[in-house]
């Protein structure tokens, strides 16, 4: 069976989001544990790490006709589910028929060397676990994921399949749970870390200056510098 244009064109967002409500009180009777990703607002992302991933994936020209489509999907609540693990993505993802398809996201888990390298780059130049969640951080460092040869995946990096009739590859259920990943990593960007298959515990504490041992350190020198005064002054020095 082959991709109809006319299924794509005449499903309203108002019938997916009807199918799939109906799908997920169904998987939910079953005793399915669903993870679904709801927009809040228009924008699919809102952060650093969501916006980043969105844009690595729409300057990529294999992607560029193809991905627009899944932000109808996407907006129309028709990602049940969709769990990030190390190197995977599983998503069910409803479509214009009443079952949902099953999608598959495979990304290249980076090699030992290149995480090393990263995590020696980032060593101490990140202020607070707060600013790496918001992608606050020095823009030499925004490079090292995102420029060349970064830590957001390119197109030879990512394979996927999906259950539906559609020839192509990459259909508009995989691109709208590509765009779900993004807007995944703009609540939880830890998610992208265990996707590319980086410790993000040990990342973190390379990479997150520690303040209150830097306070400590400074605290021990007042208090040293202090008690030289206390004995210049015992001595009328």
């Amino acid at each position: 069976m082959g991709y109809s244009y006319y299924d794509y064109s005449y499903t309203t967002m108002d019938d997916l989001k009807r199918l799939a409500k109906k799908s997920t009180e169904r998987l939910t009777k079953k005793g399915l544990l669903l993870e679904p990703v709801h927009l809040v607002g228009n924008k699919i992302a809102k952060n650093w790490w969501g916006i980043s991933w969105i844009d690595n994936l729409e300057k990529y020209s294999d992607y560029s006709n193809r991905l627009p489509r899944g932000k109808k999907y996407l907006k129309s609540d028709c990602i049940l589910d969709l769990k990030i693990k190390k190197g995977r993505i599983d998503a069910i993802v409803q479509g214009s028929s009443s079952k949902p398809y099953e999608v598959c996201v495979n990304i290249k888990v980076l090699n030992k060397e290149k995480i090393e390298d990263i995590v020696q780059l980032c060593e101490n130049k990140i202020e607070s676990i707060e600013n790496l969640i918001n992608g606050k951080f020095p823009d030499t460092l925004k490079e090292v994921f995102i420029g060349k040869n970064g830590l957001f995946p390119s197109p030879n990096e990512i394979e996927f399949d999906c259950s539906c009739p559609d020839y192509a590859s990459l259909c508009k259920h995989v691109a709208s749970v590509l765009y779900a990943i993004g807007a995944k990593f703009d609540t939880d960007p830890r998610l992208f870390f265990e996707l590319r298959g980086i410790d993000v515990n040990q990342f973190i504490k390379k990479a997150v200056d520690n303040s209150i041992e830097k306070l400590l350190v400074e605290k021990k020198k007042s208090e040293r510098v202090i008690a030289e005064e206390d004995m210049d002054r015992l001595f009328g020095i």
